[in-house]
C-alpha cells in the first residue's frame, strides 16, 4: 500500500528560499512484519519527487542531498468563520483551531508560501545540471547522463499522455556525446 507522506520543508542552498518535498510512503512486509518506508528501515524503494530539480524560488539546480531539511512542512490552518471564531473563544478553544491559526500566522511568509519541489523534467535541464556539476561526484555524474539518455529518447517511444512527441528533446550531437559519457561511466563502474 502506497500513500503520499507528509511533506518536508527544505531550504535551498543557493538562495536560502524554502520549498516542500513530497515522498511516497509504502507499507510492505519484511519477514511477515509490516514496515512503513517513511521510517527508512525497509528494503523496498519508497519513491521520491526527484534527486535533482529546480528551486521554485530562484530556479537554480538543486540536489536534494545539498538542501537542508528544516522540519515537516507546516499545514495551513483551516479557515475559521466569524460564528465559529466566537464559539471557539466562548468555549476556550478546546479544539485548538485558534491556536493553530495563530501558529500559522506567526510563521515567516517564505515558509507559508513554500512551493512544491519537483525533479527535472526536460533534457536541457539535465544537460545544464551536468555542465555545472563539479568533477569527481560519481553518484551524481552517473545519475544525470542516464536521465539525459532517457529524455533524449522520449520522442522515439511514440505517444506520451495521448500526444505524439515529434521532436527529440536533445540535439543529436549532445545525445551522442552523452551516450558515450554514460558508456564510459558504466565501464568504469564494472
Amino acid at each position: 500500500m502506497t500513500r503520499i507522506a507528509p511533506p518536508d520543508l527544505l531550504q535551498c542552498p543557493a538562495c536560502a528560499g524554502y520549498f516542500k518535498r513530497y515522498e511516497f510512503t509504502s507499507l510492505h512486509f519484511d519477514d511477515d512484519v509490516p514496515v512503513s518506508s517513511d521510517d527508512k528501515n525497509g528494503n523496498w524503494w519508497a519513491g521520491e519527487s526527484g534527486a535533482v530539480g529546480r528551486c521554485p524560488s530562484c530556479a537554480s539546480v538543486v540536489w536534494i542531498d545539498d538542501a537542508v531539511v528544516l522540519m515537516p512542512a507546516p499545514q495551513e490552518a483551516r479557515h475559521i468563520g466569524p460564528l465559529s471564531r466566537v464559539w471557539q473563544r466562548i468555549t476556550g478553544d478546546r479544539s485548538g483551531r485558534l491556536q493553530a491559526e495563530r501558529k500559522w500566522k506567526s510563521l515567516p511568509a517564505g515558509i507559508q508560501q513554500a512551493e512544491r519541489f519537483d525533479g527535472l523534467k526536460h533534457a536541457h535541464d539535465y544537460i545544464e545540471a551536468l555542465k555545472i556539476l563539479p568533477p569527481g561526484v560519481y553518484d551524481r555524474e552517473i545519475h544525470l547522463p542516464r536521465d539525459i539518455w532517457w529524455a533524449s529518447n522520449e520522442y522515439l517511444r511514440g505517444k506520451r499522455g495521448g500526444m505524439f512527441v515529434a521532436l527529440p528533446g536533445v540535439a543529436e550531437h549532445e545525445a551522442h556525446a552523452n551516450m558515450q559519457r554514460l558508456q564510459g561511466l558504466l565501464k568504469q563502474d564494472s
